[in-house]
């Protein structure tokens, strides 16, 4: 499982403690799986990545000039035919110090969930995915 991310804010409301900014990107996901018999032997393997774009919203409020902290949420969601439906959420909580004028280092929570059910002729089945845990990061300014 590997996840890499692309996005892109706009701030439509700035203050000098306050930021709302609207979110879009691609989250691409990479997954690899292997089924194996009892003794080790590989039975099955398979892998996809699905690139799907996410919008959301991000809001930021500002403890001091150099420190702020931010959530953000974000979704995509898509059905076809009643035969598929999937779901992506993202949630963040991060703090992050502006260590330069145009850098800043973070850290985070964040909860990724994702999900897909197929209900057609040739295959029926859902996937569920979830991961939570920490974010560090870095940001530049421009």
């Amino acid at each position: 499982y590997r996840l890499y991310r692309l996005g892109y804010g706009y701030s439509f409301y700035h203050s000098p403690t306050v930021e709302l900014t609207l979110t879009a990107g691609l989250n691409i996901t990479n997954y690899d799986l292997g089924f194996a018999t009892s003794d080790g032997d590989v039975a099955e393997s398979a892998g996809v990545t699905v690139p799907l774009p996410v919008v959301g919203l991000r809001m930021g409020y500002a403890i001091t000039p150099k420190w702020n902290v931010r959530y953000v949420s974000e979704a995509f969601f898509i059905e076809f035919d009643e035969s598929f439906r999937g779901a992506l959420l993202n949630f963040e909580l991060n703090t992050e110090y502006k260590i330069f004028k145009n850098f800043a280092l973070g850290i985070g929570l964040a909860r990724i969930g994702v999900s897909a059910e197929v209900d057609d002729d040739d295959w029926r089945g859902r996937v569920t995915d979830s991961y939570r845990g920490y974010n560090i990061f870095g940001t530049f300014y421009f």
